[in-house]
C-alpha cells in the first residue's frame, strides 16, 4: 500500500509584539490590499468579503473561503486552500505573503518589533483501510484490545538556533516545531453517509521562529524561513511518517 501526500493547506504568519495603531491603520489596508485582486499574485476576485472577527481585526477573503488574510493589532496572516480551483503552487503563496506584509507592518508600529514567524503546512494522507490502526500499529506502535477507531496526536518540539548557540550573548532564537495527526472519516458524496472506519489521515505541522531580542521587519528573511519549514518537514516528518517505509519495516 502506497501512502499519498496531498499539501491541503498553507498558512504563514508574522507576529509583533501587540500595538493598537494597527486597528487606526485598517482602511488604509484595505484601500492597498483590495486593488491587487487579478494581479499576481493574486487571483480574480480573491478579496470580495470583508469581515471584523474582533473589534482589533479585519479579514478578507474570496467568496468560498480559500483564501484568507488577517490584519491586526498582532500581526498578519494568510491562510490559502490548497486544493481549491485554480490551484496554486508555495512560491505563489509566497509572493502573496511577501506583497502583503510590505503593506501591512509598515501601516503599524509593530515594524520594530517582530517576534515570531510561522509556517503551518496541512497534508492529507490516503488510502488506508484503517487510518486509526496505521497511527496505532506503525506510528504509536502500540497492540491494543478493540478496533482503532479513532487518534489525535499533538506534541511540540523546541530547538535553539545556531546564533543563540554561538552568540547567547546577543541571540536567545528558538524553533518551536508543532505537530498534530489525527484519524478522521470521510463522507459519500453520493449518500451523505459516513464511512465506517476513518480512512484519511490529517497531519500539520506548525514550524515557529521566535525572534530574541526583537526584530526589525527588515531583517526578516521570509523566503528563507519558508524553505527551512519545508526542509524540516521533510528531513523529519515525511521520512519518519512514511507509512510505506514503516510497513515495510515492522
Amino acid at each position: 500500500m502506497k501512502d499519498t501526500w496531498e499539501l491541503e493547506r498553507v498558512v504563514i504568519g508574522l507576529r509583533h509584539k501587540r500595538t493598537f495603531q494597527a486597528t487606526n491603520k485598517i482602511s488604509d489596508f484595505l484601500d492597498s490590499v483590495i486593488p491587487l485582486q487579478g494581479n499576481y499574485p493574486f487571483p480574480e476576485k480573491s478579496f470580495t468579503v470583508v469581515g471584523h472577527p474582533d473589534n482589533l481585526s479585519v479579514d478578507i477573503r474570496d467568496d468560498e473561503g480559500t483564501l484568507s488574510v488577517i490584519y491586526g493589532t498582532d500581526g498578519l496572516t494568510l491562510n490559502c486552500d490548497m486544493s481549491a480551483e485554480p490551484r496554486i503552487d508555495i512560491s505563489t503563496v509566497e509572493d502573496m505573503f511577501m506583497e502583503l506584509s510590505k503593506i501591512a507592518i509598515p501601516l503599524t508600529e509593530g515594524k520594530n518589533k517582530i517576534d515570531r514567524m510561522g509556517v503551518v503546512f496541512q497534508y492529507r494522507i490516503s488510502a488506508f483501510e484503517n487510518s486509526a490502526k496505521e497511527i496505532f500499529s506503525k506510528v504509536l506502535k502500540v497492540n491494543m484490545k478493540g478496533t482503532p477507531d479513532n487518534v489525535v496526536i499533538r506534541f511540540a518540539l523546541k530547538n535553539p538556533t545556531s546564533d543563540a548557540i554561538y552568540k547567547p550573548d546577543k541571540k536567545a532564537d528558538y524553533r518551536n516545531a508543532f505537530v498534530e495527526m489525527i484519524s478522521t472519516r470521510e463522507v459519500r458524496k453520493e449518500s451523505d453517509e459516513e464511512l465506517s472506519f476513518p480512512t484519511v489521515i490529517k497531519l500539520a505541522t506548525d514550524y515557529q521562529y521566535y525572534y530574541v531580542p526583537l526584530r526589525t521587519f527588515a531583517d526578516i528573511k521570509i523566503n528563507a524561513h519558508v524553505a527551512e519549514a519545508q526542509s524540516y518537514i521533510e528531513n523529519n516528518i515525511r521520512a519518519n511518517f512514511n507509512f510505506e517505509v514503516l510497513q515495510k519495516t515492522l
